[in-house]
C-alpha cells in the first residue's frame, strides 16, 4: 500500500510540474473612455538563459472601433539600462457580438533573451488617445 501511495504521489507531482505554464502575463487597467497615459508593467526574470517571445496584450471594449494602434514601448532592465521604440500594433476588427470583452495578443519581439536576473519594467504609452481599451500589458512566453 505504501509503495502504491508513493508511486501515486510521484505521478501527481510530475503531472503538476507538466502543467506549469511557460507564459507570464502582467496587465494594468486603463480608462476605457480614453487611454492616453503611460502604463507600466513588471516582469521578474529568474532564468537568464531562456529564450522568450514578447506579446502586447489588450482587452478591448465593444466601442473600440480601431484595428491598429501605435505604442511607445520603453524597456527598463534590472541594471538600469533603458531602450525605447515605437511599435505599430495591427489587430483584427471585431466581427460578431460576444458576451465577453475581446482580448487581443499582438507579437512584439521573438527570440528575446533577458540576460539579467531581476525586474524588467515595460512602459506602454499610446501615441494618441484611444477609446475602448480597458487593459494593456505584456505577455512573456518562454520557449522550452
Amino acid at each position: 500500500m505504501r509503495g502504491l501511495l508513493r508511486g501515486s504521489l510521484l505521478w501527481m507531482s510530475l503531472l503538476m510540474a507538466g502543467c506549469l505554464s511557460p507564459e507570464r502575463v502582467s496587465v494594468c487597467d486603463v480608462s476605457p473612455a480614453s487611454w492616453e497615459e503611460r502604463v507600466q508593467v513588471t516582469y521578474t526574470n529568474r532564468d537568464t538563459t531562456a529564450v522568450a517571445e514578447l506579446r502586447v496584450v489588450l482587452r478591448l471594449a465593444d466601442r473600440c472601433a480601431t484595428d491598429s494602434l501605435t505604442l511607445r514601448i520603453t524597456t527598463f532592465s534590472p541594471d538600469s539600462l533603458r531602450a525605447s521604440e515605437y511599435h505599430r500594433l495591427q489587430f483584427p476588427p471585431k466581427r460578431v457580438a460576444a458576451p465577453l470583452h475581446r482580448v487581443v495578443e499582438v507579437p512584439y519581439r521573438r527570440g528575446v533573451q533577458l540576460k539579467r536576473a531581476g525586474e524588467y519594467r515595460f512602459a506602454l504609452t499610446p501615441t494618441h488617445p484611444i477609446e475602448g481599451v480597458e487593459a494593456v500589458g505584456m505577455k512573456i512566453i518562454t520557449e522550452s
